[in-house]
């Protein structure tokens, strides 16, 4: 039915496990305890210049009973905070986590940071529906894989297609149904051994990989008609008789060369609907094929807004051309200014690897030359306390000996 189009993304993990764990995974195996200490359940409260200019001063809560936050003395500080896509006040669900609320920015700001473009927002048309906490204020992300490997949306009043699925993020999210959720409709491949459709590996199985993970969290649910759909989600009130018909049409218009009704030209993934055996594909459809099944709504994915930085990844002051905040550096979502008003998708994996390294490196090297100058001003002060020392004892010597009146 079509080629999927080549997005050169970073490749899933052959599991279906969620890439960040697998970063972080890979991350705590490289680290040594000796070297980095890693302090999980806290809280930094506050970061201050400290009394010397060349240094930071950190307070930290270990836990939310913490009454004395630890404090740390610090040369240099990245900001990795992440951003503020689950900070309240957005009006959507979010696929961030609950400590994505901008504290960092927050903390870095008060210091003098400036920040960008904290009004450039970017919303995912599709963020999963658990039917166990449908009104949960966090969804997993419905990742444009999916609609890749050939998913459908469907507004369920209607039981149509609304969008190319394939369209860029903000095409997809304006044209969802306002306030309602839509009906995620994933094709499943037929079990034909000799088939070389693309993407037959990921539809012919939905036990491993990225569909079994989703599955076995009950956010996909296999149907076989659009009447068990119909009852899989009630309170949508699908329409079973429309829905038919898209499929259909969509599988009809699959086989033309020209674009569609909302001007798609691919279609990837396997029919949705099935043929009489040995039917020629401009057959008329049998009956709708089996499917994965979801719900969906926008949510708030990515903020790309946050701390002005410069290509050393260190943080600019509020106010000024270009000056940095000496020892204060960041990287990742906790930035500003990189992805312009709409991330590209798969972009933010990019930006941490790139200005993560570029921030660790500046950091070590502004931390270096600080405590070398600290060496050096602790040796001359040394220099200059026992010159005096010495010029202190000779005068105590002419003194005793009564040479001196």
């Amino acid at each position: 039915m079509g080629v999927t189009p080549d997005t050169r993304k970073m490749p899933r993990p052959a599991d279906g496990a969620p890439i960040g764990s697998i970063v972080v995974r890979a991350m705590r195996e490289r680290l040594s305890p000796d070297v980095v200490r890693v302090h999980t359940s806290a809280r930094v409260r506050s970061l201050e210049p400290a009394a010397s200019s060349s240094s930071w001063t950190v307070r930290v809560e270990d836990g939310p009973d913490d009454a004395a936050p630890r404090v740390f003395e610090a040369r240099a500080v990245i900001v990795a905070t992440g951003g503020f896509g689950a900070a309240t006040g957005l009006a959507l669900p979010t696929t961030n986590g609950p400590t994505a609320t901008g504290d960092g920015l927050d903390l870095a700001r008060d210091v003098g940071a400036e920040a960008i473009d904290l009004e450039c927002v970017q919303v995912h048309p599709t963020g999963f529906v658990d039917p166990q906490a449908p009104d949960a204020p966090t969804k997993i992300l419905a990742p444009e894989a999916l609609r890749g490997a050939g998913a459908l949306l469907i507004d369920p009043s209607t039981g149509r297609r609304f969008v190319d699925e394939l369209a860029t993020r903000d095409v997809v999210t304006a044209a969802m149904p306002p306030g309602e959720e839509a009906v995620l409709w994933l094709p499943l491949q037929e079990e034909d051994s000799s088939s070389s459709s693309p993407g037959t590996e990921a539809h012919k199985t939905s036990n491993r990989g990225p569909l079994g993970f989703y599955e076995a969290r009950g956010l996909l649910t296999r149907v076989e008609s659009v009447e068990q759909a119909a009852r899989l989600v009630p309170r949508l009130q699908l329409n079973t008789a429309a829905l038919a018909e898209t499929l259909r049409a969509y599988d009809e218009a699959a086989q033309t060369t020209g674009p569609d009704a909302f001007g798609k030209t691919v279609f990837p993934g396997p029919r949705a609907t099935t043929l009489q055996e040995g039917a020629p594909p401009t057959t008329t459809p049998k009956e709708v094929a089996p499917a994965l099944v979801g719900r969906v709504v926008p949510c708030v994915h990515y903020t790309m807004g946050g701390l002005r930085i410069d290509g050393e990844a260190r943080v600019l002051r509020r106010g000024t051309k270009d000056e940095p905040i000496p020892g204060l550096f960041a990287a990742g979502e906790a930035t500003g200014g990189l992805h312009g008003a709409n991330r590209l998708a798969g972009n933010s994996l990019l930006e941490c690897v790139v200005f993560g390294r570029q921030a660790g490196l500046s950091a070590a090297v502004h931390a270096l030359a600080a405590s070398a100058a600290a060496t050096q001003h602790a040796m001359a002060a040394h220099r200059h306390a026992s010159w005096w020392h010495a010029a202190l004892a000779g005068v105590g010597h002419v003194v005793r000996r009564g040479l001196l009146v």
